[in-house]
């Protein structure tokens, strides 16, 4: 953050790239979700890998979503 902050005409609000940084850090793309492939391994789960595919779309379309709307924000607010 304090790299794009050095990169920022305006030291006093957030610049749009920190904005998106922020946007992708929260969304947190989880690509393979071992906790959860354990807890369900540990539970006798027949197949507890089934859960990557659905988890990683979902967090994609999550990421996608939230940074779409960033960009709409931006189109709207400028």
């Amino acid at each position: 953050m304090q790299d794009l902050q050095s990169f920022n005409p305006e030291k006093d609000t957030v610049s749009f790239e920190m904005m998106l940084f922020i946007v992708i850090n929260t969304a947190s793309i989880q690509l393979i979700p071992f906790t959860v492939i354990g807890i369900l391994a540990d539970f006798g789960a027949k197949n507890p890998s089934a859960v990557v595919l659905p988890t990683l779309l979902a967090t994609l379309l999550s990421a996608a979503f939230a940074a779409g709307t960033l960009f709409v924000f931006r189109k709207v607010c400028k």
